[in-house]
């Protein structure tokens, strides 16, 4: 499977960006995932956004990976809810962290995130990523859904979001995401 596409414009003054994904099967129930992105510009300055963008990459497939061992085949329905905080991207995280109770997540620990009178989300921390350009926590989900989310922080174009990419599935994923997703707008306005 290829699929391929080109952005024009997909950041202010960015140049044009194409984007070539190939999937091959590989033995048994295996495939590899290729992506390649192209930034056609000659200015150096684009250097950094690109890679950037690449090194956010890694999380996603982790959520691929996740519905493919535990989901796969069933509906899903996602959302990103996302806020700029005014300060670091080190406040921003623990801000997040300690509001959350995802302080010292480790990969196969048991968390329940319901902040105080904020949204729940429970299940098994898949991973920890806190590189210099970003910071997340990764949950397979048994509540409020069968799901995956990305709890985390991110520099982008000089500013620093927290996000929240919620993924549902099965057959009431939609009804499920339409119901979460505000709580978590809300409760991200709020932090």
């Amino acid at each position: 499977f290829r699929f391929a596409y080109e952005e024009v414009g997909w950041s202010g003054e960015a140049p044009p960006l194409a984007t070539e994904i190939v999937i091959e099967a590989r033995s048994g129930d295996t495939c590899t995932v290729r992506m390649v992105h192209s930034l056609f510009t000659s200015r150096d300055d684009w250097d950094k956004e690109i890679e950037g963008m690449e090194n956010g990459w890694p999380p996603f497939f982790r959520i691929l990976r996740i519905y493919l061992g535990s989901f796969s085949g069933m509906r899903a329905a996602s959302a990103r809810p996302t806020v700029t905080f005014a300060g670091s991207q080190d406040a921003a995280w623990r801000a997040v962290r300690s509001a959350l109770g995802l302080a010292g997540a480790a990969a196969g620990e048991k968390r329940d995130v319901a902040a105080s009178g904020g949204p729940r989300l429970a299940g098994t921390v898949e991973d920890v990523r806190e590189t210099a350009r970003d910071r997340a926590v990764t949950l397979r989900l048994e509540a409020p859904a069968p799901g995956a989310a990305m709890i985390g922080t991110y520099e982008w174009a000089g500013k620093v979001n927290v996000a929240v990419s919620l993924f549902f599935y099965g057959d009431d994923a939609d009804a499920v995401l339409a119901r979460e997703a505000p709580r978590w707008e809300a409760w991200m306005r709020s932090l």
